[in-house]
């Protein structure tokens, strides 16, 4: 396994936890170019910003009509099928109601599929698709630059930091799920690469985070074949550093979660 480049900071400039990230030759080399209105179909001066807060309102009503419209259909069907299906008895009785039970599934999901497209024709420009794909494209990329700047990181704070660590995670390849607030056994997200588990404590502290945490998640991790970790936003002290050398605890502080939001995907730590 390859170390990061550069290991997390006792305050000034410590000796740490070795930390490894076989993907690290996999850092991106240039940023990804930003995405384009006229690649998508769209004049070029058209401006996602300006156009967001209508489309996402008019999609919304098209979901809610469209819904509406599934359950009038749902009632009336029930309306006028039930009485007989019910009246019907035996062998007969159970195939007609299973049959009917499916029927109705297929002309609802139909009814619901026609008045959607119906609705998005009604309230929606044609250019609006294209523009909801370059809208996301266009977020994605804005977050991704924001991954890579150690202010955003070092900003971060309690479960916003969690879960912004779960998304770092979840896009460049990984299972990462956050768990549950009490009853985690100190553990605040999990994920896995490879064959490999991690359990994690994260902490969005605003100063370094001492040897308390480090023991608490190695007491966790040895019960289970999950290797224990820790993120910090501002680092570590120099007796968590040795805390953490000593029980095989991997530290990632700020600037080493920028070096893996570098990464395009992440194989090991």
């Amino acid at each position: 396994m390859k170390r990061l480049s550069r290991p997390p900071q006792a305050n000034a400039s410590v000796g740490a936890t070795p930390n490894k990230c076989a993907s690290a030759d996999q850092a991106i080399s240039s940023r990804p170019s930003t995405p384009l209105p006229e690649h998508y179909g769209l004049p070029r001066r058209y401006s996602w910003e300006a156009n967001k807060g209508r489309i996402e309102s008019r999609t919304k009503l098209v979901s809610f009509f469209a819904n509406v419209f599934g359950f009038l259909v749902a009632a009336s069907l029930a309306y006028m099928f039930a009485p007989a299906i019910f009246a019907t008895k035996g062998f007969g009785g159970l195939v007609t109601a299973f049959s009917s039970m499916f029927g109705g599934l297929f002309v609802i999901s139909a009814s619901h599929h026609f008045a959607t497209n119906g609705l998005q024709k009604l309230l929606m420009r044609p250019s609006d698709k294209d523009a909801q794909r370059y809208g996301a494209d266009l977020e994605a990329f804005e977050y991704r630059i924001l991954e890579t700047g150690l202010g955003f990181w070092q900003a971060m704070r309690g479960v916003e930091f969690e879960r912004a660590l779960m998304r770092l995670f979840h896009d460049r390849g990984c299972r990462a799920d956050m768990t549950k607030a009490s009853g985690d056994g100190g553990v605040d997200l999990k994920f896995t690469l490879g064959d490999q588990m991690y359990w994690c404590q994260c902490k969005g502290l605003s100063k370094p985070v001492s040897v308390a945490p480090i023991r608490e998640i190695a007491g966790v991790c040895s019960k289970s074949d999950a290797q224990p970790v820790v993120f910090a936003v501002n680092g570590f002290t120099r007796p968590a550093i040795e805390e953490a050398s000593r029980l095989n605890v991997v530290l990632l502080d700020a600037p080493n979660i920028v070096e893996i939001a570098r990464l395009e995907t992440v194989a090991t730590l």
